[in-house]
């Protein structure tokens, strides 16, 4: 009796329900990036079959198509009271890509011969950019809230801390203590030298305030 992986999805959550049954929430097969590399968390939710009393264990990997070398992303552990048993193991994930394109996420266990891959795409995003037209808008309407948006950002190096921002009128200083994002999507470390990427993340913010303005613009 050898363990074997049944199927998997991811999901961006899941619940359980009183019988204990797993549901995955929002299904994901596609991952948007404004800039690479590209954080995103996921759950995978895996079924695996023909499991021994006690506990197996396993990792999972990310790869690209035809690319030799593979990603670990984390491990991982499932344990049950009796043998030929079968489970929905819940596993929480934190991706990282550096490109474009489509990504397998393997499963496997360590001492059995068993791998479960399951196939995503990450596709590069058209850099959100706000028109004169718009500016204007938020220029003659000031008391619309319309940012700036803020984000709190820590250096993975030294866990330096930094608030970033972005604002739709390019006039509009930050205040002290508040980081303009950089043009280049980099920003090098106060503390360490370590270069923090930042093109992702103000490209997702820079989304949501371009969605936020184009409502309010067609509710006028």
């Amino acid at each position: 009796m050898k363990p074997t992986f049944g199927s998997g999805l991811l999901f961006d959550s899941y619940n359980e329900t009183a019988n204990k049954k797993i549901n995955g929430l929002g299904a994901i097969n596609i991952f948007r990036a404004w800039g690479f590399p590209s954080f995103r968390q996921a759950t995978a939710l895996i079924s695996i079959f023909n499991l021994r009393k006690g506990s197996t264990t396993g990792e999972i990997l990310l790869r690209k198509p035809h690319a030799i070398d593979k990603q670990s992303i984390t491990s991982f552990t499932v344990t049950t009271d009796s043998n030929n048993s079968c489970m929905t193991a819940v596993i929480p994930l934190s991706l990282k890509f550096n490109e474009k394109g489509r990504h397998f996420i393997y499963a496997i266990f360590h001492d059995y011969k068993s791998t479960l891959k399951i196939p995503c795409i990450v596709e590069l995003q058209k850099w959100p950019t706000f028109s004169q037209e718009e500016r204007q808008f938020v220029r003659k309407h000031r008391n619309i809230p319309l940012g700036p948006i803020r984000t709190n950002l820590t250096c993975q190096q030294c866990s330096h801390a930094y608030i970033f921002e972005e604002n739709i009128l390019e006039e509009v200083l930050p205040p002290g203590g508040v980081t303009r994002f950089p043009k280049s999507g980099e920003f090098e470390c106060t503390e360490c030298n370590e270069t923090i990427y930042l093109k992702d993340i103000q490209g997702q913010i820079r989304f949501s305030l371009k969605q936020m303005l184009s409502n309010i613009m067609r509710g006028q």
